[in-house]
């Protein structure tokens, strides 16, 4: 079971953190300009561009 949850902890990860933030931006005024609508689209897309990525396998990190 906790490889299933490390298998999507990156793509949770990048598309929770991203899109909480401008959503928490946007509606501090109570309302959604197009500009906000602009920038939770960009989140989205960047999110899924992170999560859609393949991590690299183990054998091939170099440990800093």
């Amino acid at each position: 079971m906790f490889t299933t949850v490390l298998r999507y902890a990156k793509a949770v990860t990048a598309a929770a953190i991203p899109v909480f933030t401008v959503i928490q931006a946007a509606v501090t005024d109570n309302q959604i300009t197009t500009a906000e609508w602009v920038n939770i689209v960009v989140a989205v897309a960047g999110a899924f561009g992170v999560a859609l990525v393949a991590n690299a396998p183990a054998k091939t990190r170099e440990l800093p």
